[in-house]
């Protein structure tokens, strides 16, 4: 699933978005993990650079991809402008915390004519960990923007980079957010638990939804990991969703 080079701070190939934080979110069996979460690989040009003892910078050119649901006289195109995630991040012996911004120009063709038009889309994600005493580390991520459906686990699903505009007949990017809280607790060297709550949405009505459209998710879920020998662990968890319609 991954296949890149890197060298002299250059990586190529494919694997994590720029945009991803692993160390954010708190362990889970479900591989899928908090529906927050922006959880994907993608073919990618990016470059990182130590700044300093504990610091990281890192940007990007990644493969744009855009799921819009068409209005009419309006259709989906292919994307022509990269995905530009551009990122900081501090990583000390207690935790990390990185801050993140996206900026994406989403192609949409109109009807009848080979006329491609682009709407600007962008967001800022923050996310971090903290070990809060030794046997307890907090997690946390929380993300908002406009068209940004590609890099929110629930939204990626649904056709939400762009969406009809019911008052004029358009197509537009529309605001959406999410955010995580989690939590890890190590009861010896071979026993933890972790918990996560979730939430992701969208951020208004904008008018163009029909009752039974996604307004917002909730997640949560519990775990327990057990480390019976060296090579064989035993896990368990219990997980809840929800979903609000519009």
């Amino acid at each position: 699933r991954h296949a890149y080079v890197s060298f002299l701070g250059f990586t190529l190939g494919q694997t994590w978005s720029f945009w991803y934080d692993a160390a954010s979110i708190a362990s889970t069996i479900d591989i899928q993990g908090v529906n927050s979460r922006t959880f994907f690989r993608t073919p990618l040009l990016g470059y990182t650079k130590k700044i300093g003892e504990d610091l990281t910078f890192g940007i990007a050119m990644e493969l744009p991809k855009a799921k819009i649901t068409p209005s009419t006289g309006y259709k989906a195109v292919n994307q022509t402008c990269p995905d530009i995630p551009i990122y900081f991040q501090y990583k000390g012996k207690s935790g990390h915390i990185k801050a993140a911004a996206m900026f994406r120009s989403i192609n949409y063709g109109v009807t009848g004519d080979s006329k491609i038009k682009s709407e600007s889309a962008f967001g800022a994600q923050l996310s971090g960990s903290l070990k809060i005493s030794k046997p307890l580390t907090l997690y946390s991520n929380a993300i908002y923007g406009r068209g940004i459906a590609r890099y929110v686990n629930d939204l990626a699903a649904l056709s939400l980079d762009m969406v009809p505009n019911q008052e004029n007949g358009k197509i537009q990017t529309i605001p959406m957010w999410g955010m995580s809280l989690g939590a890890k607790a190590d009861f010896s060297k071979s026993l933890y638990l972790t918990a996560n709550y979730s939430v992701a949405g969208i951020h208004g009505d904008y008018n163009y939804y029909s009752a039974n459209e996604y307004l917002k998710g909730n997640y949560f879920s519990t775990s327990f990991f057990w480390t019976i020998a060296g090579n064989l662990t035993m896990a368990g968890e219990y997980l809840h969703g929800m979903r609000e319609n519009m």
